[in-house]
């Protein structure tokens, strides 16, 4: 099922994974294209109790539409 989140309700360190370093090119390159082309992948997650959600996979997805919305 996709449904859309606030980001605010997803834990990005539920599950502890070696995170390879991003590149700022390459995240740079991310949020372009969801800027341009919006999120074209979903991430996984999973409900948490108290109304979150475990993040499975996405992390680089979720850093870069977290920096769109600071911008």
């Amino acid at each position: 099922m996709i449904t859309a989140l606030p980001l605010s309700q997803i834990i990005l360190d539920h599950l502890v994974r070696d995170r390879v370093a991003v590149q700022d090119d390459d995240m740079d390159a991310l949020v372009n294209s969801i800027r341009d082309r919006g999120q074209q992948t979903p991430i996984e997650v999973m409900v948490l109790e108290n109304g979150t959600f475990g993040l499975i996979s996405g992390w680089q997805r979720c850093t870069a539409i977290a920096q769109l919305c600071k911008d």
